[in-house]
């Protein structure tokens, strides 16, 4: 479970849970980087060192007890930064594991979708240009869905998306069209039901 300020896991020792009196929780690593010592959620001030305020037991227990029990939900939302996977239970006790948000964040440290718009413009343009990239960009937005297989070191990730009316899909289709070195295997010809020449 991870502070709401840091978004690091809480555990015993640096990120140990702490409880404020105006409720909130936050853990002792962000309490002691404050000038002031007040709530960072409501500004609330609060008297004596952030080392002096009680743990929340409560969080520090269900930690635990998801722990035992063997829940696999943290498991399955953690990125583990070694293995560059899902965390397992060993990525836990022996990585560095981040939590959803903070993988996102190291990915994605810039303002992505505002480039990426810009970016957009200029492959619409490409891509109504003509030539290679036009006609695949048409193919792709021809067809009612698409099987997906993608392939990473020892990851393969499969699925199907739908074009339809959905602007990133379409979005995806020019960015494939002009991005992704795109192969066509067993094309048929619409007209005949043969399958198409090379070339033609």
């Amino acid at each position: 479970m991870p502070c709401s300020i840091c978004d690091e896991e809480y555990n015993q020792q640096e990120r140990e849970p702490k409880v404020l009196p105006c409720g909130h929780t936050v853990c002792l690593r962000c309490l002691q980087q404050m000038q002031h010592w007040q709530c960072p959620t409501c500004r609330k001030s609060y008297s004596g060192p952030p080392e002096s305020l009680p743990k929340n037991f409560e969080l520090l227990e269900l930690m635990e007890r998801l722990r035992i029990q063997g829940n696999n939900t943290r498991f399955s939302y953690g990125r583990c930064k070694g293995c560059r996977a899902p965390a397992t239970t060993l990525c836990w006790d022996v990585h560095e594991v981040w939590n959803t948000k903070a993988a996102l964040d190291h990915y994605l440290h810039f303002d992505v979708l505002s480039l990426a718009s810009a970016s957009l413009k200029d492959l619409q343009t490409e891509c109504k240009g003509g030539g290679g990239r036009a006609m695949r960009a048409i193919t792709l937005l021809d067809r009612e869905s698409w099987e997906l297989t993608l392939r990473g070191g020892d990851h393969v990730l499969t699925g199907v998306v739908g074009t339809t009316m959905d602007p990133l899909i379409k979005a995806m289709c020019l960015i494939m069209a002009a991005r992704v070195d795109l192969t066509q295997e067993g094309a048929y010809d619409a007209c005949s039901g043969q399958p198409q020449r090379q070339g033609s």
